[in-house]
């Protein structure tokens, strides 16, 4: 299969991203450190780099860091393409075993009850899992609709320096998303760790954007 060249813009709207023109740049947050407006990327040939965690490089390199690669060399080329992909599914057993990971790591699970201090509950609830990798550890954040898990963010846990990742193929949807069919009233927060500490303080109407902070109006 040939590789084509990857349009830039198409791939920033492909992951939902906010983008801004200056001059041949796009300026978008950084899926990396998650700073709004400090990944600038090449309009035409795609190189990129971030100005506050200082990763660079190319379109491929960055959708290999974001597991968006599937391995056979193509490409999406517009974003009418990436819409025609079905979206991914993660199998349930997949997260029973990384929930069953993390609530048998003391340390891992002491980062998200005493250092973020979401409950335990809100944990299970949840089912936050752990990935272990030759990088490190990752928490991840399963994203639920129905009880189907349509898509996972990790997050490095220490002493890895903060980055992120997310699941290849899956639909970006709002986290806890079923909340909004229960409620009138939304409390919408900037990402996953907000909108679980908001809900360890009894809040059950939070969704929170799984896209970043400058994806909110």
């Amino acid at each position: 299969m040939t590789t084509r060249r990857e349009d830039p813009v198409a791939f920033i709207e492909s992951q939902g991203w906010p983008v801004k023109r200056q001059g041949q740049e796009l300026v978008t947050t950084c899926p990396l450190c998650e700073k709004p407006g400090h990944l600038y990327v090449h309009s035409e040939t795609g190189v990129w780099k971030c100005h506050r965690c200082g990763e660079s490089g190319n379109l491929w390199q960055l959708r290999k860091r974001l597991g968006l690669d599937n391995g056979d060399g193509a490409w999406f080329q517009s974003l009418g393409q990436a819409l025609g992909a079905k979206p991914k599914r993660i199998p349930r057993d997949r997260t029973e075993s990384m929930h069953a990971a993390l609530l048998a790591d003391r340390e891992a699970l002491a980062y998200c009850t005493e250092t973020r201090r979401w409950s335990l509950e809100v944990v299970r609830r949840f089912k936050l899992g752990l990935r272990v990798d030759s990088r490190g550890k990752w928490l991840a954040f399963p994203w639920w609709r129905r009880g189907e898990c349509v898509g996972i963010k990790y997050r490095s846990l220490p002493p890895q320096a903060k980055t992120f990742e997310r699941e290849a193929g899956c639909e970006s949807v709002l986290f806890n998303v079923d909340a909004l069919a229960g409620h009138e009233e939304i409390i919408l927060a900037s990402g996953e760790s907000d909108a679980l500490a908001l809900l360890t303080l009894g809040f059950q109407n939070v969704v929170a954007t799984t896209t970043g902070e400058t994806s909110l109006p």
